[in-house]
Parts: C-alpha cells; structure tokens; sequence
C-alpha cells in the first residue's frame, strides 16, 4: 500500500473506533475442534491432531479432545491473543470450557494463561478452571475463570501478548489420567470505555523537577497548550510513571516526553504494550528515548552519572598499550603524550580491523563508568570501544566521533556483548569484576576512506551510582546499544529482555539551523504555511520496526518491514529545501501497520519544547497535529483523503 504522494493520500490511517463489545462472539477459533483441532497446536512434543477424536458423546457438536496421559506432558495452545487487537486491556473476559473428567491419579489438568511482552519476554502466568486428583468424576460439566480488569486476575503491565493453554501437567511430569476437552468459549463481557475526564481524552504529561532535565518547557506553558488541543492533562512525576499500571491504557490515551532525550527507565517495558493497544506517544526535543533515566538517592539520574564522593581510576596512555588486535593488512599505532593523560591513535595502513588495547588495573567498585574524552579527523567518525572478561567474553560501546573534544560517558551495563555465544555470555550483563583489558578502534566499515587518527585524554574508571544489573535490563528504545547492533551485526547480541527498538533519531541525525519552517504541500493543517524565527532541531529519520525474538536480523527485518510500508510516515514541518541542502524533517507523525507495535501511534517534534510552547504559530501547529494523531489509527483497506473544511480536517472515503 502506498504511503503519502504529493496530493496528500495518508495510506491508512482511519478514525479512531474503539473495540466494542462483542456480545457472546467467541473470540477463540475452532473452540469446539469441529472437522480438525487447527488451529490450535500441540505442546510438549505432543501432535495436537492425535487428541482430537470424533465422539457423538462429544460435549457440544461431533468431536472434542481427549487427554489420556500416563506418565507424559500433554496439551494444546490457541494462537496469541494481542492485547490493543484481539482483545482489550480494558476489558473483562470469560474464559469456559466444557470438561469431562474420567479420574485424575496424578498432576492436574486445566486452563493456564501466559503473557508475554512485545519482545517476546515471559511476564505472567495465570492459573484458571481445571481439574485435580480430588475432583470427583463427573460427565460434561461447564467450567468457567474470568480475567482482566476488575478481576481477581488483571492482566499484566507491559503485557503484549496472550497464549490460551490447556494441559495435562505436574511438577515430575509424570501426570497420569484422562479428562476430555470441548467448546472453549473466550467471551468479552464489558469494556471500560476509552480514557476520559468528563468525556475529554487524557494525556499523561511527564513533569519532573531533576537537574538532567534543566532547561524543559514549563509544565505549566505545556499543559495549556494540551488543553487548547482538547486534551484533560494529568502531570506525573518519574515514580508515578514507573508504577506498573501508570501507562495502562484504561488510564491514559496520550503520553507526551517533553524533556528530548530522557525517559524514567521503567517506563520502557511497559511502553511498547501502551503503544500496541492504540496509545499515542508526543516525544518534544531532540533524541527521543535515548537517555534513561534511574532511580537514585540524589533523585532520577542517567545512567552515567558517578556514585556521590567516589574518587575515580586514571588509566594513562604512557604504558600498557602492548595488545594488539588488528588485521594483516591494518595497523593502530599509539602516540602517547609525556604526560600520559593522552595519546593520539594513527591508523595506518586502515585495513579491515584494527585495534590497540591495554591491561585495566581492577575495577574500582561493582558498577563502573568508562569515562573519557575523545575527537577524531574526517576519515574518523566513529570510535569503538571493546571490553574483554577473563574469560574471553567481549563487551563493545560505539560512539560519534567529531573534530571538536567531546566528553563521552559510558555505564558498563551498556555494552553490548559479541561473540561470546561459546562462553554462555551472550545474554549478559557484563561482570565489571572480570573485566581486565579495554581495546580502542574499529572496523573499515566505520571509518572513511584512508589513513584516519583520533586522540583520547582523560581516560578514567568511575564508580556508577546506578547498578550495572539495571541498566542492562532496562530494554533499549534507542541510544548507543542500537549502533553495535547495526555495525556488528548478529555478532552483538541483545537479549530479547533489552529489544525493541523505537528511535526515529539516529547517533548521526544531522542537526539544522532555520530561520523559517514550512508546511509541506498537501498537508491537511488547517494552519500558516510558514513561520520564521531562529530555531534549531535534529532531522528526524524513520525509526526501526520492533522486532520478534525469534526473527532473524533485526537491521534486516526493519528495512523489510519499512519497505513494505509497514511504517506509515507524515512530515508536518520541515526546514526549505535549498541548493545542494536537502529539506529536514521537525516533526513527523509516525503510525505502525505490523509487527509488536502495529497499531501504535508516535508525534516526533525535533524541536525543544520551549520552543513549541514560546511561539503561537508552531504551538498551533503542535495542537492541530494532536487532533490529527488522535484521530487516526493504522488499517489496510481503504485509503482515505484529508482535506481542511472551515478550519477542521476533514475525511473522504
């Protein structure tokens, strides 16, 4: 399906349409195993078509299952269930089932319920009807367990998934009995209507008083300009957005991130569920979801930030730099400074690979920050870092390298391991305690053409104030972590636990500078199409699909699923375009058509919030692109027109 062409045709976006209820419509295929059990399927090994039986004492119809075990697992799962599709996070379910029990002599048989979030990680599992060892014999009875909101049995925070499972089961896997199994109904009993106050939708607005965040838009500024586009604002501080319910979709229909890059770290398992389920996300600022944000005893912090009062361990280039690593054909030599605070790194021939490494004194605490401060040439715009364990297990970092000294701080739990699958360590987190070698470099691939340097200074070991356990499970949205997996491959590995991705600015978005802003043509805002001032933003690229754990290259899949236009993409402004200077993207609306996220919906501002809020016209604007993004949801079928109508948006089909 095509995307947006010059005369304004949005591909798929629809109006929004909540999901009624359903009435008594099994939500559940082939409940009553008529004509084959597909497509329900076997767990435990067990082919699923060998339970099924065709009985005139069936339960309901002409066939059923039948579980007759002796000392072996047995059962089937339904498909997954997604919740912000099939089902609902706002609502309530019954889930019954017709059982006849012929005798349980062993272990249990019954209904269990397992959740898992959009990267595939196991969050829950919930117990429901079933039988035991003491439930008497009995012909076709109904069973029935209700779960989801207001019941004994909600569904989980973060939530993406939902697998409906029946099964002979007992902690020695030795159940032994036979219960019978038909007309499986999941039926959908009431729904909490969309999020409102006194019918008007509810926006979550992060409002936090932390040094990492001095300089955002005044919550106060912000939240006018929320109301003025219809929305019932609720501020919330970073503890309030980390509780596991915060971001269900029965309490908020909007998240606005006015503050760039930074995000509360918790908020991230449970972003990806509120995204699925329809949630809209309004991120203002410049790289979005790329800086966490943690807990500490100092208040919310990135994660790089040194432990209050621990003295740092130098590392100085005079001596130690012996290791090499390099290909045949390449070389990195070191130039040490008299001081030893520095050294300039000369890489020459360039080759395939070169890296110069040293031995590391021991850690200075558990969880440690490499610290340091770096700058590179034209044939050097990017710097590996790689960590070694003792036992051979390897760690990488990447970071953007510019002819300017930068300050670079990185948290050894964000290190990405590589090729330490032989070891057992792909899955992580590093052990600061064994790591001794630290190497500097990089591919050919990361550099430019030709002999390149870069020089170092100031290389040091700090004590963290946020623990490496943590950062390494907090799931990555964007940031350094996504650049060792794009530049190594499926070499560097994240765990299932850190994906997805869902950044829309890479480490190499190019920054801008406009004294004017347009609208593009066609673009259904009823607004200026223009405005001057002095403003300044980063272009805002397509972000990479979520993707499956069980996929196969994630660069790969995203670019597939990108291709397929399973991204749909709005720009709403953009700087003009000029000789030899393409246009940049500031604020883009994003919608996902497929994988974990379809469904979802994002408004990217490239622009700091106090920008949006200091000026009337791009507040406007901010506004009018709310509507725009609460109205649409991501559909195949039909493509409809926009086109403005005395002042309002209007839609033709």
């Amino acid at each position: 399906m095509g995307l947006f062409d010059q005369r304004c045709r949005l591909g798929c976006f629809l109006l929004l349409a909540c999901l009624g209820v359903a009435g008594a419509e099994n939500l559940l295929s082939n409940g009553s195993f008529e004509g084959s059990v597909m497509p329900w399927r076997g767990v435990f090994g067990v082919d699923a078509a060998a339970l099924h039986v065709a009985d005139p004492a069936s339960g309901e119809g002409a066939a059923c299952l039948r579980f007759d075990c002796d000392g072996h697992l047995a059962g089937v799962d339904h498909p997954d269930l997604r919740l912000g599709h099939e089902i609902s996070r706002r609502g309530t379910y019954r889930l019954s089932a017709l059982l006849r029990n012929d005798g349980v002599r062993a272990g249990g048989f019954g209904l269990r319920l397992y959740y898992h979030d959009a990267a595939g990680r196991f969050l829950a599992m919930h117990g429901g009807l079933g039988v035991a060892t003491t439930t008497p014999t009995h012909g076709w009875q109904r069973y029935e367990t209700r779960f989801g909101r207001d019941t004994a049995s909600p569904m989980p925070a973060g939530a993406a998934r939902l697998t409906v499972r029946f099964s002979f089961w007992s902690e020695d896997e030795r159940p032994i009995g036979r219960v019978w199994l038909d007309d499986v109904r999941l039926e959908l009993l009431s729904e909490a209507p969309l999020p409102s106050a006194e019918g008007t939708p509810v926006a979550l607005l992060w409002s936090e008083d932390a040094p990492a965040i001095a300089g955002g838009a005044r919550a106060a500024d912000l939240e006018g300009v929320l109301a003025g586009a219809g929305l019932a604002v609720r501020r919330v501080d970073a503890a309030a957005l980390s509780r596991p319910d915060c971001l269900d979709e029965h309490n908020a229909a909007v998240l606005v991130l006015p503050y760039g890059a930074f995000y509360p770290a918790p908020l991230a398992a449970a972003l990806t569920a509120f995204m699925a389920e329809g949630g809209l996300l309004v991120t203002l600022g410049t790289g979005a979801l790329s800086e966490p944000l943690y807990p500490s005893e100092r208040g919310w912090v990135p994660a790089a930030n040194p432990r209050p009062g621990a003295s740092a361990l130098a590392v100085d280039f005079a001596s130690g730099w012996a290791l090499a690593d390099a290909a045949p054909d390449a070389g990195l030599r070191l130039e040490p400074a008299a001081d030893g605070r520095s050294g300039v790194f000369h890489r020459d021939p360039p080759g395939a690979y070169a890296y110069r490494g040293t031995a590391l004194p021991p850690m200075p605490a558990d969880d440690v920050i490499v610290a340091f401060e770096a700058r590179g040439d034209a044939a050097t715009p990017r710097l590996c870092l790689e960590l070694r364990e003792r036992d051979g297990s390897r760690w990488k970092a990447i970071v953007e390298l510019t002819p300017a000294w930068q300050s670079y701080r990185l948290h050894l739990g964000s290190f990405v391991a590589y090729a330490s699958e032989a070891l057992g360590r792909s899955e992580g987190p590093i052990r600061p305690g064994e790591v001794d070698r630290l190497f500097v470099g990089m591919t050919a691939a990361m550099a430019n053409a030709g002999p390149g340097r870069f020089e170092m200074r100031s290389l040091r070991l700090e004590p963290a104030a946020v623990s490496t356990a943590v950062v390494a499970g907090t799931p990555v949205l964007a940031g350094a972590e996504q650049e060792v997996a794009r530049w190594f491959g499926v070499a560097a590995h994240l765990p299932p636990g850190r994906a997805p991705a869902l950044s829309c600015f890479p480490p190499a978005a190019a920054a801008w500078r406009a004294g004017r802003l347009e609208v593009p043509a066609g673009v259904p805002l009823p607004l200026p199409s223009s405005w001057r001032g002095a403003l300044r933003g980063l272009s805002i690229g397509s972000p990479p699909a979520a993707v499956p754990p069980a996929a196969a290259g994630r660069g790969s899949l995203s670019a597939e699923l990108r291709a397929g236009g399973s991204i749909e993409r709005l720009v709403l402004l953009q700087t003009p375009r000029r000789w030899r200077t393409p246009a940049a993207d500031a604020a883009v609306f994003f919608a996902f058509r497929d994988g974990p996220l379809a469904g979802g919906r994002w408004l990217c501002l490239g622009l700091p919030a106090p920008a949006v809020t200091g000026d009337a016209a791009l507040a406007g604007l901010f506004q009018a692109s709310l509507g725009l993004a609460q109205s649409a949801v991501v559909s195949d079928g039909v493509q409809p027109r926009f086109r403005v109508v005395d002042g309002a948006v209007v839609m033709d089909v």
